[in-house]
């Protein structure tokens, strides 16, 4: 039976880190070994293979970098009530208050505080039992300001828990030069439908902290999460290459310091913690036209919504102005917080931006006497909505000819719209992998875009404008496109696979691969071609995987659904890799060996048939990382002069761990080019499951006559590894205290 191509679950914008890596897997856990035996200082790293429980720790699931924590002192925050802040370095708890859900849109809920790029590269988390705290700092646009609202996204590893109890916390920025001091409140919740790391889309859980009274007068305040996870962890999940900066702290329990998150992980930009500020005192909350709004009309009345009643002595008719013209007259009743401002002749006189302003203090509430807050805030005035007539080709219609090519591709407005405003990356297509939008002219007297798309696979494309990308001669935002079109043409070289009995073929030949992550380069008995590329070595690595173009070890021990993203440790990607039985392995001597041959684990291969039909096994003999004396065994076959480019994975025995520490994925496919979504998946599954036993699968490559094949990359020989003091800043946890008396040192 066939089993087709499995397509990409990334959306855009998913492959923004090179250390994004590891389906749950590259874990968080180097903070959880930065203490297990002492602490390092900022860039000092350890050997993963310490097999010693922590006793305190902070880890990170992607950026590995232990780090020394500081001491805090006061600065300046506090709340409308004056709260009385404490100089502790020790965060001294406020009450606890049952949290409870908001339900507001973490990405659009009026007042939201965005720090992060919305794409998760990583999380942060304590070590296993140990209370650890995470927030991030939030500075009021204006004074005073409240926050009600709290946005947290969490993820877990392979096997952790789908929910996790936390308190979200607030804290005043009282610490030494301005870091986390004082305790301000705490809501005990949960979070729920924790995703699997590696997913780059946040999973919100949205919380009402308005109970708490965080009210802002001078300063910030620290908003994050305490938690004290369990094994395997949940992890605050984090942004590393957004432009925003979250400026966050993590506070040691063990130690009773504060450090910034950013000196135990340089990557580190923001936590995914998000906040709704809602401006105290006197302030404007609505309008009426609202602002960002499009009118048709040219209004002469505006309707002000303002949080508190004003007193009528204060308000003239003068502080509220359109386009810089003041108001002839306003109506106001005592006591409410609506105000309907007059012009004896409309302000808004041409079409396009127009601008509504009420100064700072124009007027004062009642009866507290604070002055209203500076608003500031823009409509538009469009007598016809900018919006698309027709496309050539039409919507629904077919690119010509079939694909690969150069493509034009024309959007016909009801209107002229402003050239300037226009540029290549105002229209997205999707559908097709890797294609393009290379250029754009404006024509037909600014009726017309014209943009110049570069379309290398036949597929069913989607091109769509957002809202508001173009706007029209007079600056007015245009309306939403969508369009889809039929492109001919041939789809990506693609594998499928045909399920099969076969049993492994006993290598004879040990090829030396004994070590844990390693890779052993290895010349072939014939050329063999994956995705029309010819190669005449491979490395091989120790944790069942072929890497015909990168050596991707050390690293590799951290297991990725396909399409895998890059190592986070090499930085190369996984392209060009079958991932035969990938699952975190050692092929050294251990206890599991003794189920082999001799009582040997390693690599070992074997040529059977005769020339030119020959076919190359590769049998792997491993353990498990985690349980040593959990033996592993599987073989990839490799074929010669194969039409389809033929090779077959042959699963014997696999056991599972028996602790479940620190789980790996178990993982079998084959990945071409991830930016093109080429990749064939079998199996990416969680433990304590395992993928069927005793099976084999049979990978032969669909074929496109218009794709070309490219340049005959050769891999780079590497030698058996040999550990050294840098070998890899990723430490994984070992079982302690051993299964049995005298367990084998780690390197």
């Amino acid at each position: 039976m066939k089993k087709q191509v499995k397509q990409s679950k990334r959306p855009a914008g998913a492959w923004l880190h090179p250390a994004f890596v590891g389906r749950g897997i590259f874990v968080l856990l180097t903070l959880a070994f930065v203490f297990w035996i002492t602490p390092f200082a900022p860039g000092q790293q350890r050997h993963r293979g310490s097999g010693k429980m922590p006793s305190s720790s902070l880890s990170s699931l992607t950026d590995h970098q232990n780090g020394q924590q500081a001491h805090t002192t006061p600065s300046s925050i506090r709340d409308r009530h004056q709260t009385t802040v404490s100089k502790a370095a020790n965060p001294r708890p406020a009450p606890s208050i049952q949290g409870v859900s908001s339900d507001i849109d973490c990405n659009t809920a009026p007042g939201i505080v965005i720090h992060d790029d919305g794409t998760v590269e990583s999380g942060y988390t304590s070590g296993p039992g140990i209370m650890g705290i995470f927030a991030d700092k939030f500075t009021p646009a204006v004074y005073p300001s409240s926050y009600t609202s709290v946005c947290l996204a969490f993820n877990t590893l392979c096997g952790g828990p789908r929910l996790q109890p936390i308190e979200v916390v607030v804290f005043a920025d009282d610490g030494p030069g301005g870091s986390p001091g004082t305790e301000l409140g705490s809501l005990p919740v949960t979070i729920t439908s924790l995703p699997i790391f590696p997913d780059p889309v946040p999973a919100w859980g949205s919380f009402d902290i308005s109970s708490l009274n965080i009210v802002v007068n001078t300063g910030s305040v620290y908003i994050g999460a305490r938690w004290a996870p369990t094994l395997p962890e949940t992890f605050l999940a984090s942004d590393e290459n957004g432009p925003g900066s979250g400026n966050g702290y993590y506070f040691d329990s063990i130690r009773n310091v504060w450090t910034p998150i950013q000196a135990f992980f340089p990557s580190y930009r923001a936590l995914f913690v998000r906040a709704v500020e809602r401006v105290g005192g006197l302030a404007v909350v609505n309008t009426v036209p609202a602002a960002g709004s499009v009118v048709s009309t040219q209004p002469s009345d505006f309707i002000v919504d303002v949080r508190e009643p004003v007193q009528p002595a204060t308000l003239q008719a003068s502080d509220f102005t359109v386009n810089g013209i003041a108001a002839n007259s306003v109506d106001y009743t005592p006591g409410a917080t609506t105000m309907t401002f007059h012009f004896t002749n409309t302000p808004v006189t041409t079409q396009g931006a127009q601008t509504m302003h009420i100064a700072q203090g124009a007027f004062l509430s009642d009866p507290a006497g604070d002055p209203v807050h500076e608003f500031n805030g823009t409509f538009y005035y469009d007598v016809s909505l900018l919006q698309v007539d027709s496309t050539v080709p039409a919507v629904g219609g077919t690119f010509s000819p079939p694909a690969p090519g150069t493509y034009q591709y024309d959007v016909n407005w009801n209107e002229a719209l402003d050239p300037t405003s226009v540029q290549p990356s105002d229209l997205t297509l999707s559908g097709v992998p890797s294609a393009t939008v290379t250029g754009v002219s404006v024509i037909n007297g600014n009726m017309t875009t014209r943009f110049t798309l570069n379309i290398p696979f036949g597929a069913s494309l989607t091109a769509s404008i957002a809202a508001g990308a173009i706007t029209d001669q007079f600056g007015n935002p245009g309306n939403a496109f969508s369009g889809n079109y039929t492109v001919p043409g041939c789809s990506p070289d693609q594998y499928v696979i045909t399920d099969g009995t076969d049993a492994i073929v006993p290598g004879n030949t040990d090829i030396g691969n004994n070590c844990d992550e390693c890779d052993t380069f290895v010349s072939l008995p014939f050329n063999f071609q994956l995705y029309r590329t010819t190669y005449t070595s491979v490395n091989v690595s120790s944790n069942g995987r072929l890497d015909f173009v990168n050596a991707n070890e050390p690293g590799g021990f951290a297991t990725d659904c396909p399409p895998s993203l890059p190592n986070p440790l090499t930085g190369l990607s996984y392209d060009n890799t079958i991932f035969v039985v990938w699952q975190d392995l050692r092929t050294d001597s251990a206890p599991g060996c003794a189920n082999f041959p001799g009582g040997v684990c390693g690599v070992f291969t074997s040529v059977t048939g005769n020339p030119p039909n020959r076919i190359f096994n590769i049998e792997w003999r491993a353990v498990l990382y985690d349980d040593d004396s959990q033996p592993q065994n599987f073989e990839v076959r490799l074929y010669e002069n194969d039409p389809n480019q033929r090779f077959d994975v042959v699963v014997g025995t696999l056991t599972a761990s028996r602790f479940l520490i620190d789980p790996r994925h178990w993982v079998s496919g084959v990945q071409g080019d991830s930016n093109l979504e080429v990749y064939t998946e079998d199996f990416c599954i969680c433990p304590p499951d395992l993928p069927s036993l005793n099976v084999s699968r049979t990978y032969t490559l669909t074929h496109c006559v218009a794709s070309s094949p490219t340049p005959t990359p050769t891999p780079t020989a590497t030698p058996t590894a040999t550990p050294t003091a840098t070998a890899t800043p990723i430490p994984r946890i070992t079982p302690t205290p051993r299964p049995r008396p005298t367990p084998p040192a780690r390197p």
